[in-house]
């Protein structure tokens, strides 16, 4: 049985990230991508002109969909684009665990998402070294150095706040 994964993240107009990445990945590791539209994005190789969350009703129709037939063996999330989509998401995996163990990949990709790091790092059961090091990570690639320290600091303060 292929393994199936669930990424939960934006459309990319430009093809180099988002669920085009995903799907690309997937394909080359032999496992079945589910690609969930949270976000619609305009973008191109040197910037992101526009961002559309979908609403969570439909983010929630898409997982329910997908809960029926092709429940995930691992949940990849990229930009949510809402915090009310952050949630929606949550509530699926808290769901989606009580069936068993999920593996939760966070992949934050823009500043917006920096600030739903110290929820994230709250709410969701991710080992704080690996949300805090993606999201250095993100800052590192669009941002300068300073702000990826200052990203660091925070997220660090928060992760030793949260134990």
């Amino acid at each position: 049985m292929v393994p199936v994964i669930w990424s939960i993240a934006g459309t990319d107009s430009g093809g180099g990230a988002g669920l085009a990445a995903d799907q690309r990945a997937a394909d080359a590791f032999g496992v079945h991508l589910c690609p969930v539209v949270a976000t619609v994005t305009a973008q191109n190789t040197t910037a992101v002109t526009h961002i559309d969350p979908v609403p969570p009703e439909r983010l929630d129709a898409q997982l329910a969909a997908l809960a029926e037939d092709l429940p995930p063996a691992v949940i990849k999330t990229g930009l949510l684009g809402s915090a009310a989509n952050v949630e929606v998401v949550a509530r699926w995996v808290d769901r989606l665990r009580q069936r068993g163990p999920l593996p939760l990949v966070i992949d934050p990709v823009l500043r917006a998402l920096f600030r739903a790091a110290g929820a994230e790092l709250i709410e969701i059961p991710t080992p704080p070294r690996v949300a805090i090091t993606e999201y250095v990570d993100v800052a590192h690639a669009f941002f300068e150095e300073r702000e990826a320290k200052f990203v660091n600091g925070v997220l660090d303060a928060v992760a030793k706040s949260a134990r």
